[in-house]
């Protein structure tokens, strides 16, 4: 697990556009200088050809280091680097999956495949929701009124280690992260209170701008959660809400929500989804995708009641997730099934049926 201060955010500098030519200076932090183990046949001024930002560089590392021949370097010693000074390389993020009213930024409407980059805010509308994948396959949803800002998004050429940031403004995401070996690479979801840091998980993270508060519920690994009084550990199961005036505590997630069959179908259209209620719930959230990884997600419903209902869809097979939210906002473990919906003749009132043990 890695755990990231908020103190970095001081830290970044402005956001580079993806394909900038000249080479960015590596985002500095509190972490200690990079260390680079001389092989044989180095030089300062190869090294810095090949992994510093400029000469001025090579010189600073020189001094530095106390190096009296740039050229003449001992194998084996090691030379401290500024992070600052490190050369990197943007990378993109790809659109995988998008429905309704979906903007990336000046680049206007989203588009399947479109390449995003630092720098750029990712906002959804409502009945709307978009999935971006990085080159590592980690992927991110947004559902309906969500906005994020991708703040760093690169590979450090000395190390490889891959530095991914998004900045959450307002709404909702869920993080599939694929798992590093790396334990210097970093994923971070930020909100205006909280920093949620992770090497590989699955995590969701909330901000709502009327609150000022943010929850982070971890479905697989770990993720250490930074704010206002420090940090905490969250396990697989387990929630916290910060907000201005404290990080949270973790918090147990609820258990998934039982789905009553059959689903009914309205006359004007709309789906009922029926839960069975249980006094822990506060609301229920239930969301309807086209694919078993709900990346692509075809509507959503948030419900005090133990009923939702979401529009009409054509007939065929979705997949259908369900959750029980507390009363401290956090929402609990999902249970995923898939969900036959056919409807034979207009106004039929039973229009489906969930899938046991999906």
């Amino acid at each position: 697990m890695v755990r990231l201060s908020p103190a970095l955010a001081l830290l970044l500098a402005l956001a580079t556009p993806l394909f900038a030519q000249a080479p960015q200076p590596y985002a500095a932090s509190a972490d200690a200088p990079f260390q680079y183990r001389v092989r044989a046949g180095d030089t300062l001024p190869r090294i810095a050809d090949s992994y510093l930002i400029s000469a001025d560089a090579a010189a600073r590392v020189q001094r530095l280091n106390n190096i009296g021949d740039p050229m003449r370097l001992a194998p084996g010693t090691s030379l401290a680097i500024p992070a600052a000074l490190l050369r990197t390389e943007a990378l993109g993020a790809r659109v995988i999956a998008f429905r309704g009213d979906v903007t990336i930024g000046r680049q206007g409407p989203a588009r399947v495949g479109m390449v995003v980059g630092e720098g750029v805010r990712i906002a959804t509308g409502a009945n709307s929701s978009v999935a971006f994948q990085l080159s590592d396959g980690t992927a991110v949803t947004l559902p309906s009124l969500s906005r994020v800002r991708i703040v760093r998004l690169r590979r450090v050429l000395i190390s490889n280690r891959v530095e991914r940031v998004l900045a959450l403004e307002a709404g909702r995401s869920e993080s599939q992260v694929t798992p590093s070996r790396d334990r210097s690479t970093s994923f971070e979801i930020r909100t205006p209170v909280s920093v949620a840091a992770v090497r590989g998980t699955d995590f969701r993270v909330a901000y709502s701008e009327d609150q000022a508060a943010a929850t982070a519920e971890v479905l697989k690994g770990a993720v250490g959660v930074d704010g206002k009084d420090g940090g905490i550990g969250l396990e697989a199961g387990y929630g916290a809400r910060s907000d201005v005036h404290s990080t949270g505590k973790p918090v147990a997630l609820l258990p998934p929500p039982e789905i009553l069959s059959p689903v009914g179908h309205r006359r004007d259209g709309t789906l009922v989804f029926n839960f069975q209620k249980t006094e822990e719930a506060f609301a229920y959230r239930l969301v309807v995708a086209s694919d078993a990884d709900f990346r692509d997600l075809r509507s959503e419903a948030t419900t005090k009641t133990a009923q939702a209902i979401v529009p009409s869809l054509p007939n065929g097979t979705y997949y259908i997730r369900a959750t029980a939210i507390d009363v401290h906002g956090l929402e609990g473990l999902p249970v995923d099934i898939p969900y036959d919906h056919h409807l034979a003749i207009p106004g039929d009132l039973a229009g489906g049926t969930p899938k046991a043990g999906g």
